[in-house]
């Protein structure tokens, strides 16, 4: 998903234009994050290595058709975007104690990278939509790797996972300043669809505002969902699924990859047990 991003941004001119029209440093913001996500992949993939653990085995997926005919997991085309992630950090909603209703403003059937015959007149929108887009998934991983730290007793294990996490957040919090500038200088994209104009409390926000973590305690600024059932792998693999984001695949791949979010999920079960 990121390296499409990346070679938009480096191979087309217009898409980074578009991209630089919501916020000058939107551009940068994706490229860094791109190049820190490959990190993270070669990094854990190395680390399940060293501790003698099989590597997800994914490049048999690698064949649904990317720009400059190259083969990938995962198709940009027509994503489906939540944008209750909005709420989540806006708020004083926690979906670990409160469930947080379908946002109004879900996309539906947008593509975030240009397809063949993309009129250069349609690429704000498309890249309205990829804001969106990488800002639900930022929030989803910063999410699920505490979810999955959360009950980890190797120090190690828990140290090199534990280094990741506030990145992911970092890049979360990168985007929502290009969010903020959509919604201040753009007030009829996407986001319109939320209809903010009765909480400019929520519309103003950036960084994350108190809520509940604990019933027996205050609320706090922190992130969330952290727990199995919202943020783990299972939640995950399932919200990237209705996402679209993997249109094209075979069962075979829907299996690998709820088998191994299963498994995860059950070794923090374990820990915790």
């Amino acid at each position: 998903m990121w390296s499409q991003y990346a070679d938009q941004i480096s191979s087309n001119a217009g898409y980074a234009a578009a991209l630089a029209s919501i916020d000058p440093a939107l551009p940068r913001y994706m490229l860094d994050t791109a190049r820190d996500e490959a990190s993270h992949a070669s990094f854990l993939t190395a680390y399940l290595q060293l501790l003698g653990q099989p590597a997800g085995a994914l490049d048999a997926f690698r064949t649904l058709p990317g720009p400059n005919g190259s083969a990938r997991l995962t198709n940009l085309s027509a994503l489906t975007i939540d944008t209750s992630w909005f709420f989540k950090y806006r708020s004083n909603l926690n979906p670990d104690v409160t469930p947080i209703p379908e946002a109004p403003g879900t996309l539906v059937n947008r593509p975030t990278i240009p397809q063949a015959g993309t009129p250069s007149s349609d690429l704000l929108t498309i890249v309205e939509a990829a804001l969106l887009h990488v800002s639900l998934t930022e929030q989803m991983e910063g999410s699920t790797y505490l979810a999955l730290s959360a009950k980890i007793t190797s120090a190690e294990v828990l140290g090199n996972l534990g280094a990741i996490m506030p990145v992911e957040m970092m890049h979360y919090t990168a985007f929502q300043s290009s969010v903020a500038r959509l919604l201040i200088t753009m007030p009829g994209g996407p986001l319109s669809l939320l209809d903010l104009s009765a909480r400019p409390d929520i519309a103003r926000s950036i960084l994350p505002a108190p809520a509940i973590v604990d019933p027996r305690l205050p609320a706090v600024s922190a992130v969330r969902p952290r727990m199995i059932p919202a943020a783990g792998a299972v939640a995950l693999v399932q919200a990237m699924t209705r996402s679209n984001i993997f249109a094209g695949q075979p069962p075979a791949f829907f299996t690998l990859m709820t088998t191994t979010a299963q498994a995860a999920d059950a070794a923090v079960r374990a820990c915790s047990a």
